[in-house]
């Protein structure tokens, strides 16, 4: 009986240990991505300051371009007595001209560094987002929580399941669905089928799915509604998230809001399962 005990208790130890190892890599993870979020912050802060300069400098520069340029058309025209005037003004408009261009030049010299930070910045979120799913894809692909990894741009076959088990016989309806959602994934993938329009949403413009495009309209005229909501919903995400590599991709995504997770959340929803998780496993094993 001590002996059962003692195992037990050494099965118990071990796990705790092993748990505690896991919570302690995972803490340190967690502060190196708070670290990375705060850096990124404090960079897109003074990323927009700067783009705010940028937007008031290039108006500025413009006005004055445009204040000299009139300048130099009116002391063109002038003639008479005031020549040496006109031709000490002259040189001072030129001065500022060149002054002008000066500074314009180091605005289109602030924007480039500007892009290359941004896209250093977005690099780098990226890196963290990834590094994420690589180390906890099991954990996340078959936790039912409200943060998991989805497939965005995967073509969801429950529709044509449902829809070919209504209309075909037992037995060929689910290899029908398997067919059609074949299909339809590869043409989701075809980039040269690109059935979207543009459109002006509040000013902007979007890029919709395109419910005239002959695919789509026989789609929904032979299989559904749901089906054809299914292949709009996979090809709405492939080009908004891989529109240039056209196949699916994997993303931390929170499926209570419909939106991509922040880092922030998906580590304290990490910590929080882990944590749970430790909890029953301790007491399972105590119930032996």
């Amino acid at each position: 009986m001590r002996k059962m005990q003692c195992i037990r208790d050494d099965i118990a130890l071990s796990l705790s240990q092993e748990n505690e190892n896991f919570r302690s890599e995972l803490e340190s993870r967690k502060k190196v991505l708070d670290e990375q979020a705060k850096d990124l912050e404090r960079r897109e802060t003074q990323i927009n300051l700067e783009k705010q300069y940028l937007t008031f400098a290039k108006k500025e520069l413009m006005r004055k371009l445009d204040s000299v340029e009139g300048k130099f058309s009116e002391l063109n025209n002038t003639e008479g007595e005031n020549n040496s005037k006109v031709q000490q003004e002259m040189e001072a408009l030129r001065k500022e001209l060149k002054e002008t261009i000066e500074e314009m030049e180091h605005v289109v010299t602030l924007n480039r560094t500007l892009m290359v930070i941004e896209r250093r910045s977005n690099h780098e979120l990226q890196e963290a987002r990834q590094a994420l799913i690589d180390g906890f894809h099991d954990f996340l692909s078959h936790s039912r929580g409200a943060i998991r990894i989805k497939r965005l741009g995967e073509l969801d076959g429950k529709p044509f399941q449902n829809v070919c088990s209504q209309k075909l016989p037992a037995g060929e309806g689910d290899v029908k669905s398997a067919e059609l959602c074949s299909l339809w994934q590869e043409l989701i993938q075809n980039s040269e089928w690109h059935p979207f329009k543009i459109v002006s949403i509040d000013g902007n413009l979007h890029e919709v799915i395109d419910e005239n495009d002959e695919k789509l309209t026989a789609l929904k005229l032979e299989w559904g509604e749901t089906v054809y909501d299914a292949v709009s919903m996979a090809l709405s995400e492939i080009n908004e998230y891989n529109a240039s590599g056209r196949y699916a991709v994997s993303e931390l995504w929170n499926f209570k809001e419909e939106r991509k997770a922040s880092l922030k959340e998906v580590i304290q929803y990490i910590l929080k399962q882990l944590k749970s998780l430790r909890g029953s496993k301790r007491r399972r094993y105590y119930t032996y």
